[in-house]
């Protein structure tokens, strides 16, 4: 296969990655600088746990154009961690998610009010958004605003410790696709069949990579009716309508199914030797 299989279409596929992987480590060393001036420290986030956030990005997102969505999808998950962590330690872990709910709301409960805006501005103020922000700055925290209002109700819905973490965590699968869909400069359908299928979707998602989070601490296998979820939210995926959910929309809904399955089933020791390999090792022709 002469025209297919060349050394020219090997050196250009050796210069894509080696240009993609440049990037790549010049955003991660932007996030570890951000992750330095921020108070996320405090709350358990670790540069190992920021590289493992950005790497299910980079792993997902990972063409150049699309460094806001890649970033946002990272800074979102460790901010997400750095609350539920906070949350765990807090005295009064029972209500904070309810006054961090409130805050999101009607800006209440000052004694938790530190948390909320810092958010939003840790993820609206970064430079690589204000640079290409495909939608009015006030829209885009209002975006992000409502997002994490729906995350933080799911904290507050749930009481039982063990529960809330796996609640919690395919909320966080839901706060991902929200504000990949944000930094796309993409709106969240309101009415008509878009909704239906957006709610559709988030549902699925919302389940499976709860009950992913529920194999992996319990180190069980994968439930059957986790197989049958993601077989559910592929075929969603794949269905296309005139007046549905756009497909990008679609594609950032599979994807972060896709990291959610990966991380489950990788072990840690292989999950850090694709870090190592992906983000840092030159490659040979």
């Amino acid at each position: 296969m002469p025209y297919v299989s060349n050394n020219l279409y090997l050196e250009l596929a050796v210069a894509d990655f080696r240009h993609c992987q440049e990037i790549h480590q010049l955003e991660l060393l932007g996030l570890k600088r951000w992750l330095e001036e921020s108070w996320l420290e405090k709350y358990s986030v670790t540069e190992k746990s920021l590289t493992r956030a950005y790497f299910l990005a980079a792993a997902s997102i990972f063409e150049p154009r699309r460094s806001g969505e890649r970033l946002g999808w990272a800074r979102t998950a460790v901010l997400a961690e750095s609350i539920a962590s906070f949350f765990r330690c807090c005295p009064c872990s029972s209500e904070a998610p309810r006054n961090f709910l409130e805050v999101c709301r009607w800006g209440r409960k000052r004694r938790f009010e530190g948390l909320v805006e810092p958010v939003i501005d840790l993820l609206a103020g970064a430079p690589e958004w204000r640079r290409r922000m495909r939608m009015p700055a006030q829209r885009f925290r209002q975006g992000l605003r409502r997002a994490w209002e729906e995350w933080a109700t799911r904290w507050a819905e749930v009481e039982e410790d063990h529960g809330r973490l796996v609640s919690a965590e395919g909320a966080t699968a839901v706060l991902l696709v929200r504000t990949v869909e944000l930094c796309a400069g993409r709106i969240e359908p309101k009415t008509g069949l878009a909704r239906l299928e957006f709610d559709r979707l988030a549902g699925l998602l919302d389940s499976i990579c709860g009950r992913l989070q529920s194999c992996a601490l319990e180190g069980s296998i994968i439930e059957k009716m986790i197989e049958l979820e993601m077989q559910e939210l592929v075929k969603c995926v794949l269905e296309s309508s005139s007046k549905g959910l756009n497909r990008e929309t679609k594609q950032t809904f599979l994807a972060i199914a896709k990291s959610y399955y990966y991380t489950a089933y990788c072990p840690i020791e292989t999950l850090n030797n694709h870090i190592s390999k992906v983000l840092f090792e030159p490659v040979d022709q």
